[in-house]
């Protein structure tokens, strides 16, 4: 299989933050084995 860059864009809402925490001890760590980055974040954005 070939290296194909992929673009994943979310747009979470989250409702129980501690439980989101926990997932994020799990995902992280795959993320970055595998190259992926975070380009950008906001814990408190405001939709216009």
């Amino acid at each position: 299989m070939s290296n194909v860059p992929v673009f994943l864009f979310a747009n979470l809402i989250i409702n129980d933050e501690e439980q989101y925490r926990e997932y994020e001890k799990g995902f992280f760590p795959i993320l970055k084995k595998f190259g992926g980055e975070f380009i950008t974040y906001d814990d408190n954005p405001i939709t216009l």
